[in-house]
């Protein structure tokens, strides 16, 4: 078999496939920088950095059209400052009771 007849047969699919193979990888890679980012996410969510993280979700959702997200996002926020709020009224008559003088 001559050399000339050898390299002449290439699969004309193979560049096709390659390609398709490629992009595969590069949906994985942003599927995991994806997930990645979710995971960063919820670390803020618990390291307190809620006003942060609600923002961004509700970028996202609003980007997305999805105003039942974005509602459901305000809903929550709403919920988690009336319940900061409680608690830093809680807290504030807690330590008027324990530290007050006149309560003694």
């Amino acid at each position: 078999m001559r050399l000339s007849s050898m390299t002449a047969h290439v699969d004309p699919h193979r560049e096709l496939q390659d390609l398709q193979e490629q992009y595969r990888k590069e949906v994985v890679k942003l599927t995991s920088y994806i997930i990645k980012g979710s995971r960063n996410r919820v670390k803020q969510l618990k390291r307190g950095e809620i006003e942060k993280v609600i923002k961004m979700e509700m970028v996202m959702a609003a980007h997305c059209g999805r105003w039942d997200l974005l509602e459901n996002l305000e809903e929550r926020h709403q919920k988690l400052l009336e319940l900061k709020n409680d608690i830093e009224v809680e807290e504030a008559k807690d330590y008027e009771e324990r530290f007050n003088p006149l309560n003694s």
